[in-house]
This record gives structure tokens, C-alpha cells and sequence, in this order.
């Protein structure tokens, strides 16, 4: 092999590589979601108790903060379940929410644990993590088959 076709699969080997990590993760993080959702089976029905809110400030590249800021929200639900009042913060902040103060929910609680739950509403995130899995390795597959015809 020529120096040239050496330093050419380096390039795009190492550059499909890197793209395979954050492939690999999201895949990791999908079905983390879905094995939580078999994991949840006994259906309820929460009530938005309570949205808490959060200002994130970004970190200014010259070092100190920068004004700009945002504020997120994180829902609070409760529900009866073996007729037990559990109050559950949602485990995620987003900067807009589908549901206010006073709003029911479908979701599922683990039966071995009723601290786990699975809200209906997050399948967002599992189709978020699954389709950032595909771009991330349609990205490497592409990275891949330049390097060969390159």
C-alpha cells in the first residue's frame, strides 16, 4: 500500500470513528429510554402540580458570563398509586412545555420502584436520541465510502 492510501484510510477511518462515538451513545440513550418504559407498567394518571423553572447562563468566551441567559422548566406531577399520594419531578428541564399547571398526563410507574416513571410526553426524547443515532452513523457510513473512492 502507497503512503498516500495509508494516510488517506487514516483520515476517513478516523473520521468515521469519531462519528461512531455520539452514534453509539444516542443508540445507548434510546434504549435506555425504551427499557424504561417495558420497566414502567402500571398505568396512572398525573396531575401537574407544580412547573419549576431554572436560568442557565452560557459561560461567555472570554472567560466570565455572559448576560445571556435562558430559563427552562421542569414539571412536577402528582398521582395515586397504591393508594399512596407520590409526587414526581420530571427528570429533564426544556425551555418550552406542552403542559401547564392543572394538566393530566398519561404515564407508567415501575412496579419495584414507584420513583421510576415514564411520562408519554418524553417520547420526544426517545425519537430525538434515535434519529441523532441514524445522522450520526448515515454521517460515518458517508465519511466511510468518500475515503474508499477517494
Amino acid at each position: 500500500m502507497s503512503d498516500e492510501l495509508m494516510l488517506k484510510l487514516l483520515v476517513f477511518g478516523s473520521m468515521a470513528i469519531i462519528l461512531l462515538v455520539p452514534t453509539v451513545i444516542c443508540f445507548v440513550l434510546y434504549v435506555r429510554c425504551i427499557t424504561k418504559k417495558n420497566r414502567c407498567t402500571i398505568p396512572v394518571r398525573a396531575k401537574c402540580i407544580d412547573i419549576e423553572s431554572a436560568t442557565f447562563h452560557r459561560k461567555h468566551p472570554s472567560g466570565g458570563w455572559s448576560r445571556n441567559a435562558h430559563t427552562s422548566y421542569c414539571p412536577v406531577f402528582t398521582a395515586t398509586i397504591n393508594n399512596k399520594e407520590i409526587t414526581y419531578k420530571a427528570k429533564y428541564y426544556k425551555q418550552c412545555l406542552s403542559i401547564d399547571i392543572g394538566d393530566y398526563v398519561d404515564a407508567m410507574v415501575n412496579p419495584n420502584n414507584i420513583n421510576e416513571w415514564f411520562i408519554e410526553e418524553d417520547k420526544d426524547n426517545r425519537i430525538g436520541f434515535l434519529l441523532l443515532s441514524c445522522l450520526f452513523f448515515a454521517m460515518a457510513v458517508g465519511i466511510v465510502i468518500l475515503g474508499i473512492k477517494a
